[in-house]
């Protein structure tokens, strides 16, 4: 008699079932670590765009160029930023003449973004012309998915990234 001989060329169940777990629970932590990078990211971005923003205000007022828009009647005094806490905007303008600020460009927050009311101690940045100085320093909030992120203004318009 002649022995037949059996060749395994196969997975067991056992083996597909620990591997696919394995690679579902990989899988899983992967999304999550994403998901909370495409939020810091978020909020990175809003505050850097805010940052920006304060600097061309403070470097429009350094250059002391007027605007060559016919709204900018008089002297010009400055630029400004005006955050809206209510709206979750920001927004440049040109101060002329002594009028309140003209805006330029207006900025909304990304959804789930917003200014964090308690923390924020500054709502207008005003650049004069000439001085140099900013009027109105103090600390601007930006808060979503349970981060935050600071910036604070010094009275010479130095900015700083922190928070509390």
């Amino acid at each position: 008699m002649t022995k037949l001989k059996v060749e395994n060329k196969g997975f067991t169940l056992i083996e597909l079932i620990v591997v696919f777990g394995t690679i579902a629970f990989i899988s899983t932590i992967g999304i999550a670590s994403y998901v909370n990078y495409s939020q810091s990211q978020s909020i990175q971005a809003a505050t850097q765009d805010l940052v920006t923003t304060i600097q061309l205000a403070k470097s429009r007022a350094n250059s002391q160029v007027k605007p060559p828009l016919s709204y900018c009647q008089g002297q010009l005094d400055g630029y400004s930023v005006v955050i809206s806490i209510l709206n979750n905007q920001y927004s440049l303008g040109v101060v002329c003449g002594g009028n309140a600020p003209y805006p330029l460009s207006t900025t909304k927050l990304p959804n789930n973004i917003r200014f964090d009311q308690a923390t924020t101690s500054v709502t207008k940045l005003f650049f004069a012309i000439i001085t140099g100085a900013v009027e109105g320093n103090g600390t601007i909030a930006i808060t979503g998915y349970s981060k935050t992120k600071c910036i604070t203004i010094d009275s010479v318009g130095i900015m700083k990234l922190s928070c509390p």
